[in-house]
């Protein structure tokens, strides 16, 4: 690998283009969300509620005309970087780190710089400025050697950033295979399907293909199970010695999952596509073969004897190193103690609790749909996941003092049962209102028809009335009511549009 073109630079200036195709609609939205009045107005930060970075470094609220200076110069440094000579990357790298923190940290609730839990950016941007290659720190002045684990840092960094993205993998198939277990239902059987049909609501930019899945369940089962078999190759090919079996498995295993990324932007109008699937190019690289369990175990015992290659390294030069190995051990201490399903937000790290837990179409459980106007000039993300029977503090959400706020018309609605059967612990995550009240819930932002309410309160008894019984039958839907569904779903939406325009006749008369 050589030192002024490390793949690892070329995975980061994908976010040069990336900023340049969105940073208009960004500027629109940030525009709009400085002065909305909104209550997530208030957060900075990162993750699905803008958290602190670490869980304790607030991040300052900046005017909207320095945001657009603050996309301009770290367009500048990341070009810099890629592009630039190998004298500036001491500069560059800390230039690109503490812009890219300010940057995401304004838009953490915009569609396409919204990261839900995973901020790999950010981790990028982290490792690149730990890697002590850049600075000089471990050139030998004797030989010209670099005294490192291997033929330069770059690689070892390379190889921390494997183990970042390993973690959140194995942390996300390690809780779907989980509660497969106790809920007695597989994961890739019923969730898939349920993510189609929720975001088919809320997002269809893509409706013929979104309707076809609807229509072949078996479609969406299959892609869960091969996203399930994906995830889990990361722990496979720790176990693998033999190195050409071992890259191969990184290469189908990236593929899979980069398909299944594009797959959700498609589908669900996700956007992992820009910011993240280039991170899957490093697994493309043979920076290293520390990625098997073994070599693992000796790794992590060279740098903690103080040893490189059976030489005595000082104090004051391993230190340099530390930063990006604590960097990647609290990543693993925290994805694996599942910490983040308790709702300790400690960003950029994370165990990837999105869309783990088996969601069903047909449920007495709670659920959220959500109507939005397809022709809205801002892509506010987080009204999506409002998750209206969680309390707002819980990290889901939007107030609904709130509502008049969003520059858009759109509908919330779905079903709450109540839970004082359960725990307090678990209760206490939601509403109190909710939690008196039972059956159909409706939110909106303009008057909406009495034919309209009714439509929606109708398919939701259908699909999550109290006396359904929530078994472990994955063919709980015929093909004739899946058709109904999808026939009464386009029919809802045509009369969502309709009285979208006809409120906006309304208030141009007035």
């Amino acid at each position: 690998m050589k030192l002024n073109k490390p793949c690892v630079f070329k995975i980061s200036g994908n976010d040069t283009k990336t900023i340049l195709i969105n940073s208009y609609n960004q500027v629109k939205f940030y525009n709009w969300f400085y002065n909305s009045g909104i209550s997530d107005n208030n957060n900075r930060g990162l993750s699905t509620k803008g958290y602190p970075l670490f869980g304790f470094i607030k991040i300052p609220k900046i005017l909207p005309k320095y945001f657009s200076l603050i996309i301009f110069f770290f367009v500048i440094s990341l070009s810099l970087t890629c592009f630039g000579p190998i004298t500036l990357f001491k500069f560059t790298v800390i230039s690109n780190l503490l812009l890219g923190i300010i940057y995401f940290s304004q838009i953490w609730a915009e569609r396409s710089g919204s990261y839900h839990r995973e901020c790999m950016s950010i981790v990028i941007l982290f490792y690149l400025a730990f890697n002590p290659d850049f600075y000089g720190l471990f050139k030998n002045q004797k030989n010209g050697a670099y005294l490192s684990l291997t033929q330069s840092y770059s690689c070892l960094i390379m190889i921390f950033i494997k183990i970042h993205l390993i973690t959140i993998y194995l942390g996300s198939v390690i809780q779907k295979g989980f509660l497969s277990i106790v809920q007695r239902s597989f994961w890739h059987q019923y969730t898939p399907y349920t993510l189609v049909w929720l975001a088919s609501w809320s997002k269809p930019f893509y409706p013929k293909l979104q309707d076809f899945l609807l229509r072949n369940p078996n479609f969406a089962q299959i892609s869960g199970f091969f996203t399930f078999i994906f995830e889990g190759m990361f722990g496979l090919q720790l176990l693998i010695q033999d190195i050409s079996m071992q890259y191969t498995i990184q290469i189908l295993m990236s593929l899979g999952l980069m398909s299944f990324h594009l797959g959700v932007f498609f589908i669900q109008g996700i956007d992992y596509i820009t910011f993240w699937n280039p991170v899957f190019i490093i697994y493309f690289f043979r920076a290293g073969n520390f990625l098997n369990c073994e070599e693992l175990i000796n790794l992590y015992k060279q740098i903690l004897e103080f040893q490189v290659q059976k030489e005595q390294v000082q104090i004051n030069e391993l230190i340099q190193v530390l930063p990006a190995l604590f960097f990647c051990s609290f990543q693993i201490l925290y994805c694996f103690t599942f910490l983040e399903d308790f709702n300790f937000n400690i960003p950029p790290f994370t165990c990837c609790p999105m869309f783990v837990y088996i969601n069903k179409i047909k449920s007495n459980k709670p659920q959220f749909y959500i109507l939005q106007d397809p022709n809205q000039s801002i892509s506010y993300e987080n009204l999506e996941w409002m998750q209206p029977f969680f309390k707002y503090d819980f990290g889901l959400g939007v107030q609904e003092q709130d509502y008049g706020k969003i520059p858009f018309k759109f509908i919330g609605f779905g079903c709450f049962y109540s839970l004082n059967s359960k725990s307090k612990i678990f209760q206490h995550l939601f509403t109190r209102e909710l939690l008196e009240k039972e059956g159909f819930f409706l939110y909106s932002n303009f008057d909406i028809s009495e034919s309209l309410v009714q439509d929606l309160q109708n398919i939701v008894n259908i699909l999550h009335s109290k006396d359904i019984c929530d078994q472990w039958n994955w063919k709980e839907l015929k093909y004739n009511e899946i058709q109904y569904l999808i026939q009464q779903k386009n029919q809802i939406y045509r009369k969502f549009i309709n009285e979208i325009q006809q409120s906006e006749e309304e208030s141009s008369v007035q």
